[in-house]
């Protein structure tokens, strides 16, 4: 499986390509101890990108290929570890066991089928780190465990470990910028996964209002200086954008909404969904529609001149955490949304939250196809909009 490396290096380099089987082979400097000089050199590792997910602001790194009979059977384990007691407290000591399986069909139903990321993630935490998990995502992220860090077994061969390196913020901004994007469609088996609801990998909505993601702003006043994206009645052009967000800190990142629709007065009982299509994420990163700490991600129902929420509602699902597709879902049966005037608009809102200890990441989003949101709305004079996007869309 291929992945990419970026070295600790000055000035900074861009991503290098390997196969995992590799890992074992590269060049390693040992474990620093203060006074090392960064140079053209390699053997510190600063970054590792599996499917898109950016491994960064990590004491230690090993990347571990997995025996694979078939699609059941996983391929690839990550694990990152922080533990100099000179730069972290013991109760902020925090290791994540990654562990990823091949591109492949969604077998979960509101996935439709859709080819999709697939990963399990093992959080073993201090307890000062694990109280912050706790403040943040209330220990609820989607696919995740979480034990103390008392818990964590490091690697046993020595010779798979790679370390990281301190830099200064110049030079780790330097390292960031520096990267060519690489995402998770690149991990296709038989080349880049094209997008999936152009092909009719999709839950069919159960109303007629599907509206998508568009990289333009639209002006309101709803919350403050954080800027909102428009929705759309068709696909955007594929392109992305990334939105950072600070080592420990909470914050919304990635807000949408509507102009003139749903056209509707009162809004039907029902499952109201968003699908995020995300890129890239550095993989202390998580997100949704929910809260996160002080971030209060949701759907919501905003007044016609877009300066008033009326009404908000929080997903299902525990918060996302890595790449590829996430749907968000919220059934209203018995919490009926408020309001009542037809020219409400919808909204969305993404919470962002940063558990690394220092620095920024960031999360890529994509606006295609495959960035949709839907609910149980009837169309306005009897149009339905999701045939002709099936039709505008379809391959050839």
């Amino acid at each position: 499986m291929k992945i990419y490396i970026q070295w600790t290096t000055d000035p900074a380099q861009d991503w290098v390509e390997i196969d995992s089987s590799q890992w074992e082979a590269l060049r390693k400097k040992p474990v620093p101890v203060g006074g090392e000089i960064i140079d053209g050199t390699f053997g510190w590792i600063t970054a590792v990108n599996v499917m898109g997910n950016v491994f960064e602001h990590h004491d230690n790194i090993t990347v571990i290929p997995l025996p694979s009979t078939g699609p059941a059977d996983p391929i690839l384990k990550v694990v990152c570890w922080s533990d100099d007691p000179d730069d972290y407290p013991v109760g902020e000591f925090a290791a994540y066991e990654w562990t990823f399986w091949d591109i492949q069909p969604d077998i979960r139903a509101e996935y439709g089928g859709a080819m999709n990321t697939r990963s399990q993630v093992k959080a073993f935490c201090g307890s000062s780190k694990m109280k912050w998990w706790r403040d943040t995502t209330n220990l609820n992220v989607q696919n995740w465990t979480f034990s103390p860090y008392s818990n964590f077994i490091k690697p046993a061969d020595p010779s798979i470990i790679r370390h990281g390196k301190w830099m200064d913020d110049v030079l780790m901004a330097d390292h960031q910028l520096i990267r060519s994007k690489h995402g998770w469609r690149e991990w296709g088996s038989g080349g880049d996964v094209p997008q999936q609801r152009p092909l009719g990998n999709y839950e069919k909505p159960k109303g007629t209002r599907t509206y998508f993601i568009h990289n333009v702003i639209r002006a309101n006043t709803i919350h403050g200086s954080v800027p909102e994206h428009s929705f759309e009645l068709t696909a955007d052009d594929g392109s992305t954008q990334n939105q950072d967000i600070f080592a420990e800190t909470q914050g919304l990142r990635f807000l949408f909404n509507t102009s003139n629709e749903p056209d509707n007065g009162t809004w039907p009982d029902g499952v109201y969904r968003f699908q995020f299509d995300i890129s890239s994420l550095g993989n202390n990163i998580t997100f949704g529609l929910l809260t996160l700490g002080s971030a209060l991600g949701h759907f919501g129902r905003v007044n016609d001149a877009r300066d008033t929420e009326i009404d908000s509602k929080v997903q299902s699902q525990g918060a996302f955490s890595s790449t590829g597709l996430s749907m968000a879902t919220v059934d209203t049966t018995g919490d009926s949304w408020g309001g009542s005037n037809q020219s409400d608009g919808f909204e969305v809102n993404n919470a962002m939250a940063n558990s690394a200890m220092h620095g920024s990441e960031g999360l890529e989003l994509t606006y295609d196809a495959d960035a949709f949101a839907d609910g149980p709305w009837a169309a306005a004079g009897g149009v339905v909009e999701v045939p002709l996007l099936m039709a505008q869309y379809q391959p050839g």
